[in-house]
């Protein structure tokens, strides 16, 4: 078995530890730059609409979220209100409605929105315009 001479021991932990801390460093950075929560992506169609949904932090508590609206060209939907309307229905119940608020062309947010328990959740989502209401219904698995 090789020894390292008594002044290299010294150095060898010194090194390790540089090591670890960079490595901690790297991982830090790299989970931070993911944006620190999780984001729920859920997509769905209405007979006008293609809606996407993210869902900021799709865990029990109270989360936001923002809708995304386009017509059949593709275009950013013009729409006079957008409604979020959490439903669980193996549960059977449902919390508030919450009203989204224009966030630009096409984008619409909603902050307040509860999710009062882990489990399958639906977001059933209405789209208001001159022609009409138009819903669709996504699934959102929530998290403890």
């Amino acid at each position: 078995m090789t020894t390292l001479p008594r002044t290299a021991r010294p150095r060898a932990t010194v090194m390790l530890i540089a090591v670890v801390v960079a490595v901690v460093i790297l991982a830090v950075v790299l989970l931070s730059s993911r944006g620190g929560t999780p984001t729920n992506v859920l997509t769905g169609r209405t007979a006008g609409y293609r809606v996407t949904v993210s869902v900021d932090d799709p865990r029990v508590g109270t989360t936001a979220l923002t809708v995304t609206a386009t017509d059949g060209h593709g275009a950013p939907a013009r729409l006079s209100a957008v409604t979020i309307t959490p439903i669980m229905p193996t549960m059977g119940h449902a919390t508030g409605v919450v009203t989204a608020t224009a966030a630009g062309p096409g984008r619409y947010r909603a902050t307040g929105v509860e999710l009062s328990m882990a489990g399958q959740w639906e977001l059933d989502v209405g789209l208001r315009a001159a022609s009409g209401t138009e819903q669709v219904v996504l699934a959102l698995p929530v998290t403890g």
